[in-house]
């Protein structure tokens, strides 16, 4: 059996690649009034029919939302940041787009769910520690074959299917 024993190099590139995961969370949306959420505030807005036909070249067909930072508020309409991809993937634009109430049917915030991010957190733990141990404890391999009957004979036989068109 080999003995595996993990270095401190080993334990900070480790720690390095898992960082990423172990800083997210899981968010939920929660529902807000046109006037509650902070300016610079990531928000998602939920079209109207009226207002995904007037940005139809900011708004996909199959979707009916808005994601973007707010960046301004006048009474009723809102100013929203939206990254837009270009027609080459690489390529990225930022525009401003004027939302008014009556484009609106709904507005969200996110929020850190510190519930599902323990839950995701503990199973990532859990998947990660056992995936550790089965490789640090196991056997490494090696060893003898198992035992085989000389009165056996297997062979493999090779078949012909034809192409049928």
């Amino acid at each position: 059996m080999i003995v595996w024993s993990l270095g401190p190099r080993c334990l900070t590139v480790v720690g390095i690649a898992l960082l990423p995961v172990l800083a997210t969370g899981c968010y939920t949306l929660v529902p807000v009034a046109l006037g509650d959420p902070p300016l610079t505030t990531n928000v998602r807005a939920n079209l109207s029919q009226a207002a995904r036909q007037r940005l139809w070249a900011v708004v996909p067909a199959d979707r009916r939302y808005l994601e973007g930072k707010l960046v301004a508020r006048d009474g009723d309409s809102l100013l929203v940041d939206v990254t837009i991809q270009g027609v080459a993937e690489t390529t990225t634009f930022l525009q401003r787009i004027p939302l008014s109430r009556d484009d609106l049917v709904s507005l969200e915030t996110r929020h850190l769910d510190p519930f599902r991010t323990a839950v995701a957190g503990a199973l990532f733990a859990g998947v990660a520690t056992a995936l550790v141990v089965s490789i640090f404890t196991g056997e490494a391999g090696g060893g003898a074959f198992p035992p085989v009957d000389p009165g056996l004979t297997e062979s493999v036989v090779a078949g012909f299917v034809p192409w049928v068109r």
